[in-house]
């Protein structure tokens, strides 16, 4: 089960996976021009020492749990098969996002989500 904390600002939201498989999907905010939201995946120093292996996945459709095509699902080109800490950002709005946790023997898997106006 996916966990959120919230930074006290509320401009931060941190999901964290403590086993294999996928959080929720995200909502983001689509409604701002220009589009900006910066992902980061990453792990605490278990899950790390441990083999992770996590991913961002993104999708553009109004309700990813109701008919999504498996081959509608797409995986961030450079947030995929992360084993450590990295960042990056879409250059393009995406409506949901989600971490999929592969591989995960010990610790937390961490995404971090940075968007204005996300609450």
């Amino acid at each position: 089960m996916a966990v959120l904390k919230q930074n006290a600002a509320g401009t931060v939201n941190t999901y964290e996976l403590s086993s294999t498989g996928f959080t929720d999907w995200i909502p983001l905010n689509i409604k701002y021009n220009p589009w900006e939201c910066t992902f980061q995946v990453s792990g605490d120093a278990a899950a790390i020492a441990g083999s992770m292996v996590a991913s961002l996945e993104f999708v553009i459709t109004d309700d990813p749990d109701v008919g999504l095509e498996p081959e509608c699902i797409n995986s961030h080109a450079s947030l995929t098969d992360i084993t450590d800490c990295a960042n990056d950002k879409l250059e393009y709005p995406a409506s949901h996002v989600r971490l999929n946790v592969t591989t995960l023997s010990a610790g937390i898997a961490r995404l971090k989500i940075l968007q204005p106006g996300r609450p």
